[in-house]
């Protein structure tokens, strides 16, 4: 970790001390209202997670205009292009930013700016922020002249939020990898620049039905419901430890079921999502849920 730390600060100082890396940084604070613009008007095209078309096809445009080479859409409404690098290495690096909300459509009326110059609108910061952070920066190494060693490529993906669970990147992914060796990718998300985090979290979302046959409170009362079922199951995984380091956490965080207030229920079902910084800690997660259910 010592020799890493010193090889950090070293590439940091040598770009510190480059005037091209300067000019550009100076690029970015001096186009901000570009880059709030931008952002803007992104954040006014609705895009609930599964339908970001028309906000992929806006991105995909602002893209090719600030100077983005072979930009293509997927049939998933991702979007990506690269910046090529001088070594022709056939390695890159991935900036991203997903395209979706997790709003829904009419949620969005018109942004507004308090006295003290924030901008408020569902969606404006997750994830529009970084789709115009993420032009500022193609700008700016334009703008500089600088030229990467490695590709670069630059990314809007679908279906970040919810349900989606990140299967855009995962799309991404799967698809540059027919095509360059990827050595790293960085997202922006979140409500600040103050917080980085130097992994990859897992995430696995559970829907867990159980189903019975139903029947009349009073009259059936001798049979099995599934509500009942379910709660029982959820209180098993109540019972589940996990640990802080690494960080893994899990909620059941939507549940339904039943039909009438007089009925056994014959159908209940939970959702789970559950997160680790560790794979074989979900792998555990995943036995200990089915060992409750």
């Amino acid at each position: 970790m010592e020799t890493l730390a010193q090889d950090l600060k070293a590439a940091v100082q040598t770009l510190t001390e480059d005037t091209r890396f300067c000019h550009a940084l100076a690029y970015v604070k001096d186009r901000l209202p570009e880059t709030i613009r931008d952002q803007k008007e992104l954040t006014l095209i609705e895009a609930p997670t599964g339908h970001e078309e028309k906000k992929a096809r806006r991105y995909m445009q602002m893209l090719e205009e600030a100077g983005l080479t072979d930009v293509v859409m997927d049939e998933h409404f991702n979007v990506f292009g690269k910046v090529t690098g001088s070594a022709n290495s056939g390695k890159s690096v991935l900036l991203e930013g997903h395209l979706d909300t997790v709003f829904s459509f009419g949620d969005v009326k018109e942004i507004r700016e308090d006295e003290e110059g924030r901008l408020h609108c569902p969606g404006i910061c997750d994830d529009t922020r970084a789709l115009a952070a993420n032009l500022a920066v193609l700008r700016a190494l334009k703008d500089a002249g600088l030229k990467p060693v490695h590709d670069i490529y630059f990314a809007g993906t679908v279906r970040e939020e919810g349900l989606g669970g990140m299967q855009g990147m995962a799309w991404v992914l799967d698809e540059l990898k027919e095509k360059t060796e990827l050595l790293a990718t960085l997202s922006i998300d979140g409500p600040s620049g103050e917080t980085f985090y130097a992994n990859a979290t897992g995430i696995v979302d559970w829907e867990v039905t159980f189903e019975g046959p139903g029947g009349h409170a009073w009259t059936a009362c001798e049979r099995p419901s599934a509500i009942h079922a379910a709660a029982l199951a959820i209180a098993e995984m109540t019972k589940i430890k996990v640990p802080t380091d690494p960080k893994t956490t899990f909620t059941v965080s939507l549940i339904e079921g039943g039909q009438a207030i007089h009925g056994i229920a014959q159908k209940a079902t939970f959702k789970i999502n559950a997160r680790s910084n560790s794979q074989e800690e979900l792998n555990r997660l995943d036995d200990e849920f089915i060992r409750a259910f």
